[in-house]
């Protein structure tokens, strides 16, 4: 791991998915200011951050998918946010679990394990994955750092 503008990773994971936001007719918006720094494995967090675009974007048609980060004096954050299907609340307590897959997918490809897989790869880079409680319209997720780990 090592201490990285989080721009960088951020940036490379919405170029890989822009064309498939264009063709859904979707915006995908990247804003994480360059400031940022954090330390990181760049390879892992993009596999991480790679699976929850592309759960938004398979959730999201004609709306937005946001890839946001914001530094605070204790923690770095970045948040995944889709204005798409959402998650009801009796599927919210299943989102991470491996197999699981969401009764709104749009693609019939989705295996299941990509939410288990970020989560488990932001945890191994010391921080935490939260989802934003259950809403009808649209998803939000929260991948956060301490500031003490990340020095």
């Amino acid at each position: 791991m090592r201490r990285l503008p989080l721009a960088e990773t951020c940036q490379t994971v919405c170029r890989r998915f822009q064309q498939t936001a264009d063709q859904q007719d979707t915006l995908l918006v990247c804003s994480v200011p360059p400031e940022i720094l954090l330390m990181h494995d760049p390879a892992w967090l993009s596999e991480a951050l790679t699976n929850l675009v592309k759960n938004a974007l398979e959730h999201t048609q004609g709306g937005t998918v946001e890839l946001s980060g914001e530094e605070t004096p204790m923690t770095v954050q970045l948040t995944v946010r889709d204005n798409g299907t959402g998650i009801s609340s009796a599927e919210q307590a299943a989102v991470f679990e491996r197999f699981y897959r969401r009764s709104s997918s749009l693609s019939e490809a989705s295996t299941g394990i990509g939410l288990s897989i970020a989560k488990r790869i932001t945890e191994d880079q010391g921080g935490e994955l939260v989802m934003e409680p259950a809403s009808d319209r649209g998803c939000c997720f929260h991948l956060c750092f301490l500031k003490n780990q990340n020095s």
